[in-house]
């Protein structure tokens, strides 16, 4: 059923759905003077992350968002945002240089908490402190993919690819080499609202995790 519209938009919201699916479907409106019929379309419902225990305060997710691997880069997000986008710029942000506050938890904000449910969301800033500080960090390869095995103090481990970073551009820089993660705090300067906390590691030698 069509829940809503916007000018000659038509949307309509679906639940219960499997992850790891691919459904088919098709739009038929009949709004007394309007009647349409769309074509076939189809699209695939994303896997969730599989949550593990580091021995840590919190558990952390075996993937990234998107990603249907550990190993997988999964989709890229500017902060406070839970749609991918083509370009990554301030004129197209929902969030740059708005008073926001921990987003962790919100329905429109925490993309975690939107794509995998309410039993998600982003970390803290001390959550990923904790992790840099009370894991050891292994530079290797996983399924072919750059990244690092964080393993936690009872011997699990989850692993961080190094997926790169998005911005203006349509392309995908340093893949293989940076890895950014956002953490669900606002990054105030100044009185500014123009960023967020987060961490990862970037391209170096020893490619330390801050």
């Amino acid at each position: 059923d069509v829940v809503g519209s916007y000018h000659s938009t038509y949307y309509a919201k679906v639940e219960g759905l499997d992850e790891g699916t691919t459904y088919y479907y098709k739009f038929i409106v009949d709004d007394y003077a309007i009647e349409l019929e769309g074509t076939v379309e189809k699209f695939t419902t994303k896997k969730r992350g599989k949550a593990v225990d580091l021995g840590l305060s919190i558990k952390w997710a075996d993937r990234n968002v998107g990603a249907d691997s550990p190993e997988g880069y999964g989709d890229y997000f500017a902060w406070g945002e839970i749609y991918t986008k083509e370009s990554y710029t301030e004129e197209n942000s929902e969030t740059y240089n708005l008073n926001i506050e921990d987003i962790a938890g919100h329905s429109k904000r925490d993309v975690a908490y939107a794509d995998w449910g309410e039993n998600w969301r982003l970390p803290s800033r001390e959550e990923c402190k904790e992790l840099i500080n009370k894991c050891t960090w292994t530079w290797t390869i996983q399924g072919g993919r750059n990244g690092y095995k964080v393993t936690g103090p009872n011997g699990k481990s989850i692993f961080l690819p190094a997926a790169g970073n998005r911005n203006s551009s349509t392309s995908i820089h340093e893949l293989g080499e940076r890895g950014v993660f956002w953490t669900s705090e606002p990054y105030p300067y100044n009185n500014d609202y123009k960023s967020a906390y987060l961490f990862g590691f970037i391209p170096r030698d020893d490619h330390v995790p801050q």
